[in-house]
């Protein structure tokens, strides 16, 4: 699975220890951006942060300079000049440029609704973490229980993933369809 990688999703795969299923999902086709890389810290606070040591079958796209005019124009949009020259947003718009421009046929996976809404103006498909969830169960490589679990892990760790009772997200892993659509 050709995909991009934002910041919010590793977090939720680091918390959950769900690298390996990760490196599986991607079958060597995941990727994320020097922006995303450079803001990542890892949430169990055993390295210094750095994409590359937590995950290292994920590829690190150093970004083509002709993009940055169009990602800081889609931070800007996104966040405003203040917290873009911050940084705010960089990770997000990054993704969907180097999709667009580079990675062509990649999905981006991102909880950011920044990053749905971004990706879905430019064509692209925006699946989080719960898709992980699914393409796992689908490989075999996950229960519909272990989901269970790690879905409420999130929740008790101050993630916020989408509201779904357990038939709800049981229907998701099976389907990949939003149960409550």
């Amino acid at each position: 699975m050709l995909a991009g990688i934002d910041t919010n999703v590793l977090i939720d795969v680091r918390l959950l220890g769900m690298e390996p299923i990760l490196a599986r999902v991607l079958e060597g086709e995941g990727w994320t951006t020097a922006f995303v890389d450079r803001e990542f810290e890892d949430p169990l606070g055993e390295t210094g942060g750095f994409v590359g040591r937590l995950f290292p079958f994920l590829e690190i796209d150093p970004v083509d300079a002709r993009l940055l005019p169009r990602i800081e124009r889609d931070q800007i949009a996104i966040t405003g000049r203040q917290r873009a020259a911050a940084g705010g947003a960089a990770g997000e718009a990054s993704l969907v440029h180097v999709a667009l421009m580079a990675r062509p046929g990649s999905i981006i996976l991102s909880n950011d609704s920044h990053a749905v809404g971004l990706g879905r103006r430019y064509g692209l498909s925006v699946r989080g973490t719960l898709f992980l969830m699914h393409r796992a169960f689908a490989a075999g490589l996950t229960s519909s229980e272990e989901a269970w679990e790690n879905y409420e892990a999130l929740k008790s760790r101050g993630r916020r993933p989408p509201a779904l009772t357990s038939s709800q997200l049981d229907f998701y892993l099976r389907t990949g369809q939003d149960p409550r659509r």
